[in-house]
């Protein structure tokens, strides 16, 4: 394989998850138990990446890379050292819990290891919603202060979302809108909810007789909800509309990326970011094909004012901006059709963007 074509090379640490949230599916697959490698492997297979040649992002592909702290730990501890010694070839991310903004050390371990960015699922506001789902781990603390935790040590987090919840109230879309500002997450991956088979969420639906059939795997349109959710289909599907058209319009987008970057820490010198060629032909596509868009007045503003008072995360402006390009763009396809043909959310394939940008997206 020609590493040099893709964008991220995907590595594992765990399997399983110490919670049971009761819409996830990561229990019935991979159990509660959390089964780890041993770190020396894991390097081993960070080093068989290395010698390919390849540089840039690594994708720990585990459901929650911290469902064992102490053992988490541990790898961090094996990989830093790796990483010093090979001056950072790699930016890493995953996905986690929100209980990573309980645990400093670990949080400083992964600023170490030179994590840039966490997947978390925040799924709602309503704390109603969160009980029933039993997604306990989220009401133990203020959610907004433990996504602050985590990017103020310098990890930028993409969020997850839900919308179609028992306990949702009619105005949840206005309030997942304001739940997603206050959080200044730009990459939101907002989604309705889906009863997959084996969890808890459809056994109870089907005992209920609420259950049209398995899931299509898309989470885009009401009209492929496989339940019959409280709230009014016609009502879910407008209003879902209206939170990605919201969130996805270049101000709200931007001004997201500009709250982020003023909370960003200033990046380790240690970490050393060496842009490449295809990193500044990335920055050039983007300047001269957003500036000239249809929200290039967005992006201008954007531009000035994040290098005006961030010059430090200057990398991460120009990520943040051609992100936008592909989030801007294909929301407004999506809004725009009644039956989305893709079978997964619109967002879902740029989950894991950050560092060295997609320069084919501004092609």
């Amino acid at each position: 394989m020609k590493l040099q074509h893709y964008y991220t090379v995907p590595v594992q640490f765990s399997r399983g998850c110490p919670f049971d949230c009761e819409f996830c599916d990561i229990v019935q697959l991979f159990g509660r138990r959390v089964r780890t490698k041993h770190p020396e492997q894991f390097v081993a297979e960070m080093d068989a990446a290395y010698h390919t040649g390849f540089r840039g992002g690594m994708f720990v592909v585990d459901d929650n890379f911290i469902g064992n702290h102490r053992r988490t730990k541990e790898l961090l501890r094996a990989i830093i050292p790796w990483q010093r010694e090979h001056r950072f070839p790699f930016t890493l991310s995953t996905e986690a819990s929100i209980d990573l903004a309980y645990d400093p050390e670990l949080l400083e371990l992964l600023v170490q290891a030179n994590f840039g960015m966490v997947f978390v699922g925040l799924e709602t506001p309503i704390d109603d919603s969160l009980a029933a789902a039993g997604k306990q781990q989220n009401r133990k603390r203020d959610v907004l202060e433990s996504v602050r935790a985590i990017q103020r040590a310098g990890i930028e987090v993409t969020g997850g979302f839900i919308i179609g919840f028992d306990s949702d109230p009619p105005d949840i879309f206005d309030r997942q809108i304001e739940f997603i500002e206050e959080l200044a997450v730009p990459t939101a991956m907002v989604g309705l909810l889906t009863a997959l088979p084996q969890t808890k969420l459809y056994d109870r639906l089907a005992r209920e007789g609420r259950l049209y059939g398995d899931s299509s795997g898309n989470n885009y349109s009401s009209s492929a909800m496989n339940f019959q959710p409280l709230l009014p289909a016609a009502e879910i599907d407008n209003g879902y509309r209206r939170v990605l058209k919201t969130i996805y319009s270049p101000a709200r987008y931007f001004e997201r990326c500009l709250r982020l970057l003023e909370i960003m820490p200033q990046p380790r010198r240690e970490h050393g970011i060496r842009a490449t060629k295809d990193d500044f032909l990335a920055a050039f596509r983007s300047v001269f094909r957003q500036t000239f868009s249809r929200y290039g007045h967005h992006y201008l503003a954007f531009m000035v004012r994040a290098l005006l008072r961030r010059p430090d995360q200057f990398v991460r402006t120009f990520t943040l901006a051609i992100e936008g390009h592909h989030y801007l763009t294909v929301t407004r396809r999506s809004v725009r059709s009644p039956r989305p043909e893709s079978s997964a959310s619109p967002h879902a394939p740029s989950c894991h963007y950050e560092r060295r940008v997609i320069a084919g997206t501004m092609e």
